[in-house]
């Protein structure tokens, strides 16, 4: 049995289709806005960049998807010039 929650592939796949301008990032992570101010916690690439910008926050990105760039592209277009990105595997990173 597969104990894996997800995988590098099906998110590298996933984030092929693009899904990183500003209008895309604002009509799925909006959609969430009621939940914003009593939710605080890590949210992986676009949901990150978008509450980044929202709340101008500083954000750092734990992700394992060996294209950084698709994080990058998405900070970049919500205007966020000032962040971290931790490539690791998050269900192995240790602190």
């Amino acid at each position: 049995m597969n104990t894996k929650l997800t995988t590098k592939e099906y998110w590298e796949d996933y984030y092929k289709g693009g899904y990183k301008d500003r209008k895309h990032i604002v009509g799925v992570c909006s959609y969430y806005d009621n939940f914003w101010n009593e939710l605080i916690g890590g949210f992986p690439g676009r949901y990150l960049a978008y509450l980044s910008s929202k709340f101008r926050l500083l954000p750092t990105c734990l992700d394992y998807n060996s294209n950084i760039r698709q994080i990058e592209t998405s900070f970049k277009s919500m205007g966020v010039d000032n962040y971290n990105i931790l490539q690791k595997d998050f269900t192995k990173y240790q602190p």
